[in-house]
């Protein structure tokens, strides 16, 4: 799981802007992206988290807190209709407060794993699923609504770009795959049979200028695409791309302005908010 910082979810405390960027850049907000996720209708998802308390507990094993990270997933659950709250205390000590305050929901992370859980039920919804499912429906937005039939390159083959590749085969498109690793590359194409493999960065423009205009990128670092395919890429076509890893390898400008549409991108948002529409989904 990529390790955020302060600074990559800082801006998420202003919601305003935030609403405004997603607005800008799908023509939607943070509700109905995560209601599409789930194939919900977005009332569904409201009336299964309206007023439901949610506690934010911060977790300080591994690498330790990250600032504001459960301040963020309050915020962001603040703007789904859940009552929330940062738990005063972390760890275990934190998970006790959210049972005596009598959470609904209760999210929490360390290094390893991301977690929604419903209190009641335990229910859970994990965070890699939910962001995959989240920035496959951002691209179903950019793609007109539909992925049936798109060639879709994905780069990067963790688990968030695995579980992507089988979402976007699930929906009817078709996945083509990229990774420095092979092992990764034999896991993704086992996993999604009609997937196709793109062997190095060259392929990426070849397949690009071939219709795979779609992208769907997690990996962690800044230089997913070299300069010189970016540039073939951008004289043969318009990308759209769907960008949850961090940092962002792609042009910030491309959130806003007049090449809105063809980049989503937010390091926490998409994927904490299909994280609790995913517990409706799951009722």
């Amino acid at each position: 799981m990529t390790r955020l910082t302060g600074g990559d979810i800082g801006w998420l405390y202003d919601l305003k802007a935030f609403d405004g960027a997603i607005m800008e850049s799908l023509g939607t907000d943070v509700f109905e992206l995560a209601a599409r996720a789930w194939g919900l209708e977005p009332e569904d998802a409201r009336r299964g988290l309206n007023g439901l308390k949610l506690a934010a507990v911060t977790m300080t094993s591994g690498g330790g807190e990250i600032p504001g990270f459960a301040a963020a997933l309050a915020a962001t659950g603040e703007r789904l209709g859940l009552v929330s709250r940062v738990m005063a205390r972390p760890d275990h000590l934190g998970l006790a407060e959210a049972c005596e305050w009598g959470a609904d929901v209760i999210m929490h992370s360390d290094d390893d794993d991301f977690v929604a859980r419903d209190a009641a039920s335990g229910r859970t919804v994990h965070n890699d699923p939910a962001t995959a499912r989240a920035f496959v429906a951002a691209l179903e937005i950019m793609n007109g609504g539909t992925l049936c039939g798109a060639k879709v390159l994905v780069i990067g083959l963790g688990k968030v770009g695995t579980l992507a590749a089988e979402r976007i085969a699930s929906l009817g498109g078709i996945p083509f795959l990229r990774d420095t690793d092979p092992f990764r590359v034999k896991l993704a194409i086992d996993r999604v049979p009609v997937a196709r493999i793109v062997k190095d960065d060259s392929g990426l423009a070849d397949e690009f200028r071939k219709g795979a205009t779609l992208i769907f990128e997690a990996v962690p670092s800044a230089d997913v695409v070299s300069p010189p395919v970016l540039s073939a890429m951008l004289e043969c076509g318009v990308p759209k791309v769907a960008a949850p890893g961090v940092p962002l390898a792609w042009p910030a400008e491309w959130l806003s302005g007049g090449a809105a549409g063809r980049l989503w991108h937010d390091p926490l948002a998409s994927g904490a908010a299909a994280m609790l529409a995913g517990l409706v989904a799951r009722a």
